[in-house]
């Protein structure tokens, strides 16, 4: 009798413990499933978040660069002496070749950082057809002593300075706005020049 009672023990423990059936593991797998989507989910939404977040820098740190340039080469706009002549060359110029616009703006300063002598350049800051804002140095020819020509067509240099730059809004500012001394927009149209000191600039949108 003992012996019988001990073996329905075995047989109870046995069937007990047989393992797993085959709906536990179809939940099983499911709630793994579901687990490892919610993971899979959350990782993809961070490297998203990461990614943009990097692109948005770098943009950020693009347009804050050129900014600076575009600051740094109009501050240093300058008039150009001309030889017997008792109004000098302004330092913004329009001319039908190179017209000033909303988009592009022509200029002589003292920025000659590819020369160890002191001569003015013309530099031109003008959007590409890919709305790149590019920058474009010409060399001065020296006329006589303390006096400039800018008569050569081949550029010393040609940099990107900015991306893409994003399309003027329909009542938004354009990338350069010009204002008379008195506040006043000066229309960037026809064939006119800007003395310096005569008004105001560096006014854009980059992005």
């Amino acid at each position: 009798m003992i012996r019988l009672g001990r073996l329905a023990r075995r047989r109870k423990r046995t069937s007990t413990d047989s393992g797993l059936g085959l709906t536990e593991l179809v939940v099983a797998m499911a709630l793994l499933g579901i687990i490892a989507a919610i993971v899979f989910g959350l990782y993809l939404s961070a490297t998203r978040t990461i990614s943009q977040a990097r692109s948005l820098l770098s943009n950020t740190r693009e347009a804050s660069n050129g900014m600076n340039e575009i600051s740094r080469v109009i501050r240093a706009a300058t008039e150009n002496p001309v030889s017997g002549v008792a109004v000098n060359d302004p330092a913004f110029t329009s001319t039908a070749a190179a017209p000033i616009t909303g988009e592009s703006v022509t200029l002589y300063a003292y920025v000659n950082l590819t020369s160890s002598s002191q001569q003015p350049v013309k530099i031109r800051l003008a959007l590409d057809s890919s709305r790149r804002l590019v920058e474009t140095v010409w060399p001065a020819t020296v006329l006589s002593p303390g006096f400039y020509g800018f008569t050569s067509t081949v550029p010393t240099s040609t940099r990107i300075m900015a991306g893409t730059v994003a399309p003027q809004a329909a009542s938004g500012p354009s990338l350069f706005t010009y204002l008379l001394s008195d506040g006043s927009v000066l229309p960037p149209t026809g064939d006119w020049h800007l003395h310096s000191g005569t008004a105001a600039y560096d006014r854009g949108c980059l992005s």
